[in-house]
């Protein structure tokens, strides 16, 4: 019997929003395995207003001894309001993870890129396109493009303003 030979097949993603689609800011997510089978994340944004009138209040209460106010402090309760829960398998959560990492990766990188001409801190601001980012030393002026690859070009010198 003659083996066959197994070919591997990667179909071209395309992506589409479906028509409910929504786009939330979080400031927090909150969740893990409910059971061996579904991850669970709910993302939240924190009501700071409501606690930062509360500790304004008790700070300028001259009345009430420091420790009193630390104490009233710990009982100041901060509201998460959830905005939306995510039901994933262990795939989907494995593909999140590598995501996540590879995006922090790039996050860590473009904050520990210095100028070679005067070494300060370049400051770095995304483009149009899709993991460039375009930045520019505070010091000198001279411009930079990096791309996902952590590749980074020298785009333009300007001159310094005196």
């Amino acid at each position: 019997m003659e083996k066959r030979k197994i070919i591997k097949i990667k179909p071209k993603k395309i992506y589409t929003k479906a028509e409910d689609y929504k786009r939330y800011y979080v400031t927090g997510a909150i969740g893990g395995f409910r059971n061996p089978y579904d991850f669970r994340l709910t993302f939240y944004n924190i009501d700071s207003n409501e606690f930062l009138l509360k500790t304004q209040n008790l700070k300028e209460n001259k009345n009430i001894p420091d420790v009193e106010i630390q104490n009233k402090l710990k009982e100041v309760e901060m509201t998460h309001i959830l905005q939306c829960e995510l039901i994933m398998t262990e795939q989907a959560v494995k593909e999140l993870y590598e995501f996540l990492k590879k995006e922090m990766k790039i996050l860590d990188n473009l904050k520990e890129t210095y100028c070679p001409n005067c070494k300060k801190l370049i400051k770095w601001v995304p483009t149009e396109i899709d993991d460039v980012f375009r930045g520019k030393c505070p010091n000198c002026g001279m411009e930079f493009i990096k791309d996902k690859n952590n590749i980074v070009r020298l785009q333009k010198v300007l001159p310094k303003n005196e």
